[in-house]
């Protein structure tokens, strides 16, 4: 069965943290921090076991599913205490990855984490946002699309599409949406003005590292005010 990463996770994190903890002069204090980043180790490292497994149909669907539930809760759990108390030496998984040499043998880890947690804020704006919806009594399924349009549109960037072909349906549809819910919306004229570049392009033409992050910028503040705008009451 292939329950048994879970297992096989539990022997490598021991004998990294005895490698590491034998290799290296620490101190009594910094022992926890060398096991809580074993761990991590040993979650990514199980984690591209079981996607490679999965993706040559060696895993039965219900396994797969209990076994990434596991691992994913366990990823949860490692990552919140660095990040709550271990920030100077862990700054997330992605950094971690590329600090011990994973980012190429775990790629398809990262995959499924950030997919994971991108489903994971979709979710919880969606969530957030009919709940704004029904407490300001306005159409909690015009206020989802809003939602889920900034999601979107933030994870386009994210995942490195950039091309005026793949972001111009997203930007359009996000603009679109926002004015049917918020026409006074002030950040509005930002996503306007992206959308008017995006008009102005070749389909082929990619927004250059800046513009992307600029881009990026422009969205997520326009989100975040998105929400502010909607809990003052005004349309």
């Amino acid at each position: 069965q292939f329950l048994y990463f879970i297992g096989e996770m539990d022997v490598l994190e021991t004998r990294l943290a005895a490698v590491t903890s034998d290799a290296i002069d620490i101190e009594p204090s910094e022992r926890h921090v060398v096991e809580y980043l074993a761990d991590m180790y040993a979650v990514i490292t199980a984690l591209e076991k079981l996607e490679r497994a999965n993706n040559r149909d060696l895993v039965p669907a219900a396994e797969y599913d209990e076994c990434l539930g596991k691992l994913v809760a366990r990823f949860d759990r490692v990552d919140g205490q660095l990040r709550g108390t271990h920030q100077a030496r862990y700054r997330g998984y992605r950094d971690f990855m590329e600090e011990y040499d994973m980012t190429a043998s775990c790629a398809a880890a990262a995959t499924r984490l950030q997919e994971t947690l991108l489903k994971r804020e979709r979710d919880a704006a969606a969530a957030a946002a009919l709940a704004q919806a029904e407490e300001k009594k306005l159409n909690p399924q015009e206020v989802l699309e809003a939602t889920q349009h900034f999601i979107t549109a933030m994870d386009a960037l994210k995942l490195h599409q950039t091309a005026a072909d793949q972001l111009h349906p997203v930007v359009s549809d996000l603009v679109s949406a926002v004015r049917r819910v918020a026409p006074q919306f002030e950040q509005l004229s930002r996503l306007e003005a992206w959308l008017r570049k995006l008009d102005g392009m070749h389909a082929s033409e990619q927004l250059d590292d800046a513009e992307t992050r600029e881009m990026l910028f422009d969205i997520d503040r326009g989100y975040q005010a998105f929400h502010r705008h909607l809990g003052e009451g005004s349309p």
